[in-house]
This record gives structure tokens, sequence and C-alpha cells, in this order.
């Protein structure tokens, strides 16, 4: 809430992950909502949402269709980010975190040391940018890297579990990719990501694929690393 040339404003903002800014419009603007003003972003690289209205009323009949229009996209609000409440879940669970990342350089521990008590739960990350560094550190083979590129969920794969092998942490993410403005030396498509996660024992690549300019497509691939972490422990 604020104060605005004497007029109370009720204002929030909300996280989406797992669908479109075109969606999300689509899908308000169906609704026809009155009274409510909506902000959409993707900046950040996931959907944001902000609803202002000088109306109470109206501002929580909206703000409670919006939650149940959209709580099966991983909705969190009011006010609150993913790379915090990441934070805040690994520090309640007592996880240990680290990051190897090439495309992001350094992105992901960037979002989560962003964040207070961060020191509490980001164990280790390393940026693996080029090859020679992912086999130094990491471990990725170089018969891996010849047969399937560097962009390849092979390599994400061999980063993610050199990494835990390295650190120990409870939870491992890798990130390998093209994020322009080029193609690299295969020409794999710009905005083609993989992201290798171990949680606890459990691992999984997920094979992506952004669109936008090149910071764009970084901050989606590592806001996708952190929602999908997120929601994992959450659920």
């Amino acid at each position: 809430m604020s104060i605005d040339k004497g007029k109370v404003i009720y204002s929030e903002e909300y996280q989406l992950f797992g669908i479109s800014l075109l969606e999300v419009r689509k899908l308000i603007e169906a609704k026809g909502f009155k009274s409510v003003e909506w902000v959409l972003t993707n900046e950040t690289g996931v959907v944001e949402i902000r609803i202002k209205s000088e109306h109470l009323r109206a501002f929580n009949r909206v703000k409670k269709q919006m939650v149940e229009r959209f709580s099966e996209y991983l909705l969190i609000g009011p006010n609150q980010t993913y790379p915090q409440l990441l934070v805040e879940t690994l520090i309640k669970q007592h996880l240990w975190i680290s990051s190897a990342e090439s495309m992001t350089g350094g992105l992901i521990s960037a979002l989560i040391t962003g964040i207070e008590n961060a020191s509490k739960v980001l164990k280790e990350s390393y940026v693996v940018y080029s090859d020679e560094a992912k086999m130094k550190l990491v471990n990725v083979q170089s018969q891996t890297l010849n047969e399937y590129g560097v962009t390849s969920k092979e390599v994400a794969l061999e980063m993610v579990e050199g990494l835990s092998r390295l650190t120990n942490s409870d939870i491992c993410i890798s990130v390998t990719g093209v994020a322009g403005p080029t193609s690299d030396n295969l020409n794999t498509p710009v905005g083609t990501v993989f992201i290798g996660i171990k949680i606890l024992e459990n691992i999984q690549v997920l094979s992506c694929f952004f669109t936008g300019d090149r910071e764009s497509i970084q901050r989606q691939a590592a806001m996708t690393a952190i929602a999908t972490i997120y929601k994992e422990l959450k659920d």
C-alpha cells in the first residue's frame, strides 16, 4: 500500500513460472478485470505481475481470482522472489547448494548471494566458461565434448555429476547453452540451454529453449534453474 497524491494505492507483485508472458496477458485480457491496473514484465527471467488499485474491495477480489487462476504455475507472492524462497527453503531443510555455470557466467550464484543469509546455503560456485575449465574443474570428458558438443545434454550431465563429486553438496546445478547473439561452431540455435540438476541422489537434465537477447536468455536460464529446484523442494 502507498500514498499517491493523497490517494491510497494498493499494490502487490507476484511471480509465475512455467507460463509465457504472452499467455498470461491473454488470460488476463480474457477476464476483463476492472478497477485494477495490471503491469506485466519478464525482465527478471520469469513472469512478474503487479496489480494496483485505489479500490480495496476490487483489489482483493482480483487478487483472489488471480491466485486461483495461476496457482498451477508456481505463483508466489506478494512481493516474493524465487531466489529468496529458495534460500529460505534451503536454510529450513539444512541443505547446501553449488553451481557450475558456463553460459550464465555466475548469474545463478549472484542471484543466490543477493539474498540475506546466502552464506548458510551456498557452498561453492564455479564459472567454467571454456572447454578446458569444464574438463579441469568438473571432469567433463574431452570425448563427450567432441562427440556431442559443449551445448548438449551429455555435457550438462557430466558437469553436474562432476560438481557433485567435487563439492559433495546436497544440491548441484550445471548450465551450458548458447546465449547469442551468434551460434556456436556447431550452429546450435541461439537460446538452446541444458540445465543439470542434482538434488540428493536424483539427477535430471532440463532441455530448454529461450527467446530474447543475450541477457534475457541468461536470466531465463538462471531463474529456470532456481525456480525448478524451489519447486522440487517445495513439493
